[in-house]
């Protein structure tokens, strides 16, 4: 678990947080082209975004999990931490930060994370 010097190594948690952020953006684009081409009713983007985030943040906690394979909830919990911390610095750069949203997408993150750290590390299939 520890390598060299007492020191966690970040590179898993940074490549599954980016991937979970990949997948994330990903989800949205999808979703924006769907709301775009349907007539959805008002609110629903909100939903949408909270859907992707959650998911994105799943795959992130799935994949740390089949790469560490141990403390799966830890780990998960770690990923959902710096998606969020991404999340949080560029919607502050780019004006779109609200106050009033904060703690439910530090929740999304966090649990969507540590769910899918669980089930990557008591998966069976994959390496």
């Amino acid at each position: 678990m520890f390598k060299g010097n007492g020191r966690a190594n970040i590179k898993p948690f940074v490549f599954s947080a980016a991937i979970g952020l990949i997948i994330t953006a990903i989800l949205l684009i999808i979703f924006a082209f769907l709301m775009s081409g349907i007539d959805l009713p008002e609110g629903i983007e909100a939903f949408f975004s909270a859907l992707s985030l959650c998911i994105g943040a799943y795959f992130s906690g799935f994949i740390i999990g089949k790469l560490k394979r141990a403390l799966g909830l830890i780990s998960g919990i770690k990923c959902g931490i710096i998606i969020f911390a991404v999340i949080l610095i560029i919607s502050i750069f780019t004006g779109g930060f609200s106050g009033k949203l904060i703690i439910v997408k530090l929740i999304i993150c966090l649990g969507g994370s540590a769910f899918g750290g669980i089930i990557g590390v008591n998966s069976r299939f994959g390496y």
